[in-house]
């Protein structure tokens, strides 16, 4: 898609999508620990990485800003490192907040770029109207032209025949 262009900010775009998934992840596995005591609350890395089809480092840029927010945490008590969600992470996730945050810049985009073609287009118009308005009056002139000889022909006629009559 034309939106998803590899730039900074498309990438940042993309990325919300992927935190969303990864909040989606990480609060079923917080939901089921709670219902299932031997479950545990978090995921692996690996478990992670597999779900969501990512590299490493793509994971720990993407969970800078949830472990900021504290939307997330590390999990390394019994077994392999992982992370988890906790009671904000799983409200984030349910509100949709970083896929919200992704249609709004979509809608951001469009937005720009709409203001950007309508006067364009508007323009487009204008010279469109402009240039049929110019070709209207050039047959107009030329019926013009063809009527006033017309009329000098009458006058001649006219003119030879009270001529003739005189």
């Amino acid at each position: 898609k034309w939106y998803l262009l590899k730039t900074e900010h498309n990438i940042e775009m993309k990325d919300d999508l992927i935190k969303h998934k990864l909040l989606g992840i990480l609060s079923m596995q917080f939901i089921i620990s709670g219902i299932n005591t031997s479950e545990n609350i978090g995921l692996t890395y690996d478990e992670i990485l597999e779900k969501l089809k990512i590299t490493r480092l793509d994971l720990d840029r993407l969970t800078a800003e949830l472990f900021v927010n504290k939307e997330i945490a590390f999990q390394n008590i019994q077994g392999p490192d992982g992370l988890f969600s906790n009671e904000i992470g799983v409200m984030a996730f349910s509100t949709k907040k970083y896929k919200k945050r992704h249609n709004d810049q979509i809608i951001n985009i469009s937005k720009n770029i709409t203001q950007i073609l309508v006067p364009i287009l508007s323009l487009l118009i204008a010279i469109l109207a402009i240039i049929w308005k110019i070709d209207a009056n050039s047959e107009n002139n030329k019926k013009v032209e063809v009527l006033e000889k017309r009329i000098i022909d009458l006058e001649k006629i006219i003119k030879t025949e009270n001529k003739k009559k005189q």
